[in-house]
């Protein structure tokens, strides 16, 4: 048996205290939730689409906020599954995707209904912690915008660090949209001058031929992926526009594919 000095107990506290904080920062919130996530659903997890096999599919969990209607959470979110799966090539792997809902309508997810002037960002450690009775990849925050958007434009969606935040409000396919950022890592094919500051799968900077794309045997080469310096592979799809397409291209459904 190891007899420590109590004048050791301030030092071994501490060296706890910064492998803490060392765990957080640089191994970010996958180090402390990740191994939350139940095997199986538990009480309080409402089952929409379950296939289980959770370890070997992909698990997502629609929360609410700012819902006063039960129901209207449970409508908005089997829209959005069904518009998923209407959806190429999400409808080739429905045996793959398992899909809940957490019904509880006062979790505080310390949302921004402002972020940068228009959109919506919720905190991804509080989506994450109010989660975790489902099996969970990807945790998606609906809001509700009524009475908010009185008060701001159009709201715009996010997807950020495992989680996205939902304009219930929107197009049922601003999810499918979404969730290719978090999924695929996918930019948005719209060009609002921003920088491509990663390797964005779906944009290319070969403007004359497009050559990353070249992958699949039909495909178009349209300048405009995030902004005027990349191309993107479709003139108009769910990630330029998904009030207008329903598809994202076939450059992109190939991608998702080899996911």
């Amino acid at each position: 048996m190891i007899n420590f000095s109590k004048s050791w107990v301030p030092i071994i506290i501490l060296i706890i205290i910064i492998l803490g904080i060392f765990g957080y920062f640089f191994l970010g919130d996958r180090f402390f939730y990740e191994s939350r996530s139940p095997a199986q659903p538990l009480m309080g997890c409402v089952e929409m689409k379950n296939n289980g096999d959770y370890g070997n599919s992909i698990d997502i969990v629609f929360l609410a906020d700012n819902f006063e209607d039960l129901n209207k959470f449970r409508e908005i979110t089997d829209e959005m599954v069904n518009s998923f799966f209407e959806t190429v090539p999400y409808n080739e792997y429905e045996d793959r995707f398992n899909f809940f809902r957490i019904e509880e309508l006062n979790n505080d997810y310390d949302c921004d209904y402002n972020y940068g002037g228009d959109a919506i960002v919720c905190e991804p450690s509080n989506i994450k912690k109010a989660a975790v009775s489902c099996p969970n990849d990807y945790p998606i925050v609906l809001v509700d915008v009524s009475g908010i958007q009185n008060l701001f434009q159009h709201l715009r969606s996010s997807a950020w660090m495992g989680s996205a935040s939902l304009n219930a409000g929107d197009d049922p396919l601003v999810f499918t949209h979404e969730f290719a950022h978090l999924f695929a890592n996918f930019a948005d094919e719209y060009e609002f001058g921003g920088n491509v500051g990663w390797d964005s799968p779906n944009c290319d900077s070969d403007l004359n031929s497009c050559s990353k794309f070249d992958i699949v045997p039909i495909h178009d080469c349209v300048v405009g992926c995030v902004n005027k310096n990349h191309a993107r592979s479709i003139k108009t799809g769910i990630m330029r526009d998904y009030w207008k397409s329903k598809v994202y291209g076939n450059y992109n459904e190939e991608i998702l594919r080899k996911i």
